[in-house]
């Protein structure tokens, strides 16, 4: 008999008042959260009274005994919450058919229009003074504003204002990665020499 259906010959013959969501010396975190039992949003509660979501945990041998699963929690800036799957943030790039102009329109030359160039350098367009120079796959962002970088010990931002959270606001890594606010899993991490851009309304 494979370890699959032995597992699965226990749990259908557990007791029926045991806790499914309790681990226990037969109920394991995988047991209980399968594939979800690292996802963010499964949050393990501890006997003694603390709690860690799943990507926090390093050490699963040390989980103790009634400690109870929970999956799918919503916290508060739940917003912030996303998929490892989710895409990068996408903006347009300048090509050899596609124009700052043609990107922005009249914003082009704009203190609110931000080129990122390839090579990581952000320039706002009222600073870039020949446009022969914005080389070919510049990043277009219209309509932003850069900001400063956010200051939490709160991995979840709970304490951070809700610009820095939603979805229209961009993060440019050192790296050359861009996320957006809700794409942020933990605001204490965040490196030194990001820059961040909130969406002008």
């Amino acid at each position: 008999m494979e370890a699959g259906e032995e597992e699965t010959e226990e749990e259908e013959n557990a007791p029926a008042s045991q806790n499914t969501n309790v681990i226990s010396a037969t109920l394991t975190a995988w047991k209980i959260a399968r594939e979800q039992y690292k996802a963010v949003t499964t949050v393990y509660y501890f006997p003694d009274g603390t709690s860690l979501s799943g990507d926090q945990i390093e050490n699963w041998s040390n989980i103790p005994a009634g400690t109870e699963v929970k999956m799918d929690v919503i916290e508060a800036k739940a917003r912030k919450l996303i998929s490892p799957l989710r895409a990068e943030v996408l903006f347009p790039e300048t090509s050899t058919s596609l124009s700052p102009w043609k990107i922005a329109n009249a914003l082009y030359r704009s203190s609110f229009t931000f080129y990122l160039y390839p090579d990581g350098s952000l320039h706002a367009g009222n600073t870039i003074s020949d446009w022969s120079n914005v080389p070919l796959r510049s990043k277009v962002l219209v309509a932003y504003r850069q900001i400063s970088q956010p200051r939490t010990r709160n991995r979840l931002g709970e304490d951070l204002e809700d610009m820095y959270l939603a979805s229209q606001t961009i993060y440019l890594f050192p790296v050359r990665t861009i996320k957006s606010g809700d794409q942020i899993e933990d605001f204490t991490k965040i490196p030194v020499g990001t820059r961040v851009l909130t969406k002008v309304e």
